[in-house]
């Protein structure tokens, strides 16, 4: 074979299979569902639709946790980004196995489903914006590679009624926003346990310094120590979100909900407190008795648990 033939083969071969990895990916493109009139308080829903437009079927993964699959990036008319929202990157930063299943298109099919923008960006002034997304087919991210770029929508953001940001500072009892108090280590112990008798989970919240009873764990140290500073906010935000659906059971018991406690002692100097309690538990037919050992710290003249320790007693 002379040398023009076989670099002209050559060619041809490298356009088929170049094509071929063209036609591998679907067309991805975004619309919004039930478009209205649009303010920063908004739900903004887009539907998102991928389809097979080629003459060969496809496949690409469909993760639980969309964040893996989809990025939406929001800019102003002066081409300025606007953040990711804190939901995205606590979804994106949630320490789990990626669980997905896999999607077939057949030429001429399409795989379309809802999203909520806000979960993705945080709109909070009036202003045109343009949008755009990102499909990750095999559940690449933002940081390992591009994804399959949607088309450009225009978003128009009107002034609007402004939306309480705070309403989990909100104190339900009393309707005043919640406010750390400078009381003393004891009273701030009974004051998480109540609010955890009574499932309030803003309250419970607000004496722990959750930051510190997640780095409990040694291993957990180590890794938090080598994120950046937006991915522990993430990590923490994490931890809270999954203490309050029971899904931490190495280091459930600061949520464990006692029917019954006592203060025993409290010890403390200026900066350091302990504080014993003893705590009841209602199983099946009989009661567990247990002591905790409540640390807290002082910072701004504000105590706050940071750690915690658990011994069986007994039962009744």
């Amino acid at each position: 074979m002379t040398r023009p033939r076989f670099c002209l083969l050559f060619l041809i071969t490298f356009i088929i299979t170049l094509s071929s990895a063209w036609a591998a990916d679907p067309v991805f493109s975004i619309r919004y569902y039930n478009k209205k009139i649009y303010y920063p308080e908004s739900p903004i829903q887009v539907k998102v639709l991928l389809s097979n437009p080629g003459p060969e079927s496809l496949s690409f993964r469909i993760a639980d946790n969309r964040t893996y699959n989809f990025l939406f990036t929001l800019k102003t008319m002066k081409n300025e980004t606007i953040p990711p929202s804190r939901e995205y990157l606590v979804n994106y930063e949630r320490n789990e196995p990626a669980y997905y299943r896999m999607i077939t298109l057949q030429p001429g099919e399409e795989f379309g489903f809802i999203l909520d923008l806000d979960s993705y960006v945080e709109i909070q002034d009036p202003g045109i914006y343009v949008l755009e997304g990102d499909f990750f087919p095999e559940l690449k991210n933002r940081e390992t590679g591009m994804g399959i770029q949607s088309n450009k929508l225009s978003l128009t953001i009107r002034p609007g009624m402004y939306e309480n940001e705070y309403k989990d500072m909100i104190d339900l009892e009393t309707g005043e926003i919640l406010a750390s108090a400078g009381m003393a280590p004891d009273d701030i112990v009974h004051y998480t346990l109540q609010a955890r008798q009574k499932n309030q989970w803003n309250k419970f919240f607000l004496y722990l310094d959750l930051k510190e009873i997640l780095l409990q764990s040694n291993m957990t140290r180590r890794q938090f120590e080598k994120m950046s500073e937006l991915e522990q906010e993430a990590a923490v935000e994490v931890y809270r979100m999954d203490l309050e659906m029971n899904k931490v059971p190495e280091n459930q018991g600061i949520v464990d909900i006692p029917v019954d406690f006592e203060v025993l002692q409290t010890s403390y100097t200026s900066n350091e407190a302990s504080v014993i309690v003893r705590e009841v538990f209602q199983n099946n037919g009989f009661k567990e008795i247990k002591r905790y050992i409540y640390y807290l710290h002082r910072s701004d003249n504000i105590w706050r648990i940071y750690r915690y320790e658990v011994t069986n007693i007994g039962t009744e």
